[in-house]
């Protein structure tokens, strides 16, 4: 395909002088939209392949989803805080960087609730005023209060067996679910925050199942359980990022992407506030579905994917 655009002279040059207009300078072949760990892993395999890769970032920090209070003491997590077995890419990069880990044991873990204004120890709160949980769930910490309401069994023999469970299959929404079982108010209240989706309504019972079944496969003797990084997660996107070729371009929002014969041109709002533009051979784009829905986009993303963009929805984060 002939991707050049040309000028025509007017006046006394007419059509005689029409003459090639300047390609426009690219910022890079690929940019990356997003510094999370999906948009650093992108932009190192392109980087590898021997592409020009720009990675912008919307925040003042590299991570997303990942972030690690470090200036707090104790360097408590506020994002992801473990690493499961089947999270292979993190765990190669984990270790591609050389950075330390330790097994997490989940029943040595000793934490407090905030609820209804109240700081309880999870010694007492199945005494507590706070707790207005029903029969055996009464005893349970908010965080295990799915398996009082929904079976051990996934029904799902292998990982991936939800791929190919029926769909003529009932599959209420988890909200359902869970009300069916005798989920009290504050129980929904308390499931919610596990869930993937913003609301309960929201997730499919077979996709819980799946997130059961993979977190038992994680814990089993298929996996190897659950990990923490020593000194915080952030740690692991910090290492991605010093290991680019390019370090990441902070504090530049993207509010507009135009796609053309030419290219992808994406309009940001630099650390001053001022518009311009970044242009690319292509863009990667890993910003969540939740704020790319307010991100005008020319031309249109075909109906199918404009829907998957606008229905998706986007899990609690820590």
């Amino acid at each position: 395909m002939d991707r050049r655009s040309f000028l025509i002279g007017a006046g006394a040059l007419g059509a005689a002088s029409a003459r090639p207009s300047p390609r426009p300078t690219l910022d890079a072949d690929v940019i990356v939209i997003g510094a999370g760990l999906a948009g650093l892993h992108a932009a190192r395999l392109l980087e590898e392949a021997g592409v020009e890769v720009l990675v912008i970032e919307a925040d003042e920090r590299v991570g997303g989803r990942v972030r690690t209070l470090l200036d707090v003491p104790e360097r408590p997590e506020s994002g992801g805080s473990e690493v499961g077995s089947y999270y292979a890419r993190v765990l190669d990069e984990i270790r591609r960087h050389g950075i330390e880990t330790r097994k997490l044991e989940f029943g040595r873990l000793d934490f407090a609730l905030h609820v209804d204004g109240h700081l309880i120890s999870a010694q007492d709160w199945p005494k507590h005023p706070a707790n207005r949980l029903e029969g055996r769930a009464r005893a349970l910490s908010p965080a295990g209060l799915e398996s009082a309401y929904v079976s051990r069994d996934t029904g799902l023999a292998e990982l991936d067996a939800w791929l190919t469970t029926s769909r003529n299959e009932p599959d209420p929404s988890l909200d359902a679910a869970y009300r069916s079982a005798g989920a009290s108010s504050q129980a929904l209240q308390f499931l919610a925050l596990g869930a993937q989706a913003d609301r309960l309504e929201d997730e499919s019972s077979l996709w819980g199942r799946r997130k059961r079944k993979a977190s038992e496969w994680g814990r089993g003797s298929a996996g190897s359980g659950f990990f923490q990084v020593v000194g915080g997660m952030s740690r692991v996107p910090i290492a991605m990022a010093a290991s680019l070729r390019r370090p990441p371009r902070l504090s530049t929002p993207v509010v507009a992407i135009d796609i053309g014969t030419e290219g992808v041109v994406l309009h940001v709002r630099d650390e001053r506030g001022q518009r311009r533009r970044l242009r690319s051979r292509y863009a990667i784009c890993t910003m969540p579905l939740t704020v790319l829905r307010d991100v005008p986009i020319a031309p249109r993303l075909p109906a199918l994917q404009a829907e998957a963009v606008r229905l998706i929805p986007y899990g609690h984060a820590t």
